[in-house]
This record gives structure tokens, C-alpha cells and sequence, in this order.
């Protein structure tokens, strides 16, 4: 049997290559998958920045179309006297001009200081509250006529909103008098304005 001799010098320089290039194959194994982790990293990081930036924006827009919808509302109401500050001074400059229009024998009013509305049901005012101010309204009248005319004055122009709570109409003498100063029908009235204010009281300005 011939005897067959190795060069182990040969086969240990193909080991020490082999070794090398199984080092420098996982090295290149690491840095790919770290890169490939960096690359995750920074898309995620990206993609979270991208949707942040999209929902402002989604949500600037949103306020934009809600502005745009309901800004003239808003502002019709503050003209109106229904948002803002209470005008009680206009409510009264109606009833007196009212007053010498329809030529009321006797014409008293006045008006408690401004207090949160408490309603008997639920009302949703989300950021607002709702006040009322009542106005104790009494009158001597020619006729019932004369009252509606008080009343048609108000809703046409006092600036606000209100509810007439309670009224009581007597009969004040047995026989009728058609002069002009004659006080044939007396009225008493409750009338609640009421006015939303921001919520704690804030005044609303334009």
C-alpha cells in the first residue's frame, strides 16, 4: 500500500482562508441586518412624522370647513344679542319706545341681575352656559291689543332672545273707556332673557 503525505502547510493556509472568509461572510451578515434595522428605524420614525403632519393637517382643515360653515351663524347671533354680553339697555330703550308708538296709559318694568339658567331638562351647551336675566313687565292697557303690540316691539327689535314665564291679564274697571289715557286691562309678565356667554362668564368679542 503506497504511503500518501500531506502538505499541511497547504491545508492549513486553505483553513486560515476558510476562517477568513466565513468571518468577513458574517460581518457582512450582521451589517446587512443592522442596516436593515436602521432602514426600519427610520421609515417607521418617518412614517409616524408623515402621519402626524397629515392629521393637522386633516384637522386644520376640518376647523377651516367648520369656520367657514358656521362662523356667519355665530356672528348673526352676537349681532343679535343671543351670544355675548346682555343689552339690557336696548331692551329697555324698546319698551320705551314701544311705549310712546302705542301710547300705553302706564308702562313699569325691571330687571333682576344676570344669574345661570338652572332648566328643567338637559341642555347641551358643550363650551357655553346659558344666563337669563328676568324682567318683571306691568302695564295698563287700552286693550289686550295694546300688549301684543309691547311684545311684537320686542321680537322685532330688542336685540336677544326671551320667554314670557307668567302672565296674568285682570279687567281693571267695570266700564269700558276708549280715551286714549284709560287703563281698561292691567297685565303683569315674567320675561326671561336669556344669553349664552362662554363657559365661566368669559365675555365673547368679534
Amino acid at each position: 500500500m503506497a504511503r500518501v503525505d500531506f502538505d499541511w502547510k497547504v491545508l492549513r493556509g486553505a483553513f486560515v482562508l476558510f476562517v477568513c472568509a466565513l468571518a468577513i461572510s458574517v460581518t457582512l451578515i450582521w451589517l446587512s441586518q443592522r442596516f436593515a434595522a436602521g432602514m426600519r428605524a427610520s421609515f417607521d420614525d418617518n412614517n409616524g412624522r408623515f402621519r402626524f403632519v397629515s392629521g393637522k393637517y386633516l384637522a386644520v382643515d376640518d376647523e377651516a370647513r367648520i369656520i367657514e360653515d358656521f362662523l356667519p351663524v355665530f356672528q348673526r347671533y352676537y349681532a343679535e344679542g343671543i351670544i355675548g354680553t346682555e343689552r339690557r339697555l336696548d331692551w329697555i330703550a324698546t319698551l320705551r319706545e314701544a311705549d310712546q308708538a302705542i301710547g300705553l296709559p302706564e308702562l313699569k318694568y325691571d330687571i333682576d341681575s344676570q344669574q345661570l339658567y338652572q332648566a328643567d331638562f338637559p341642555l347641551a351647551l358643550d363650551t357655553y352656559d346659558l344666563y337669563a336675566s328676568h324682567m318683571r313687565l306691568s302695564a295698563g292697557l287700552l286693550h289686550e291689543g295694546d300688549f301684543v303690540a309691547v311684545l311684537n316691539a320686542l321680537d322685532r327689535d330688542a336685540p336677544g332672545t326671551y320667554t314670557v314665564s307668567h302672565c296674568v291679564l285682570e279687567r281693571a274697571a267695570a266700564t269700558l273707556d276708549l280715551s286714549s289715557e284709560h287703563t281698561n286691562v292691567t297685565v303683569e309678565c315674567d320675561v326671561v332673557w336669556l344669553t349664552l356667554k362662554l363657559r365661566g362668564g368669559r365675555d365673547i368679542e368679534l
